[in-house]
């Protein structure tokens, strides 16, 4: 059965290398900058060898500066923003 668990990104309760997949959805612009790559780093270790990590994520303006302009192009949309 599954279980639920709610925890810190940056500081999962789970013992290294414990599932065959990971799997990560519109969290990452939620997370303040420095708190990003200790998140990811947390995936990487409770995945077991061989696994699998799946990260996906809307851009925010300023993550990368060149797409800005573009992000608008969205029109109505509400956050997150698709480019």
């Amino acid at each position: 059965p599954a279980k639920i668990v709610q925890a810190q990104a940056e500081d999962l309760p789970f013992e290294s290398n414990s599932f065959d997949a990971v799997v990560c959805v519109y969290l990452f612009h939620e997370l303040p900058r420095e708190i990003r790559a200790k998140a990811a780093a947390e995936m990487g270790r409770v995945v077991a060898p061989g696994g699998t990590v799946v990260l996906t994520d809307s851009i925010q303006r300023g993550d990368r500066p060149v797409v800005d302009d573009s992000i608008g192009n969205f029109g109505n949309f509400k956050e997150p923003y698709y480019a």
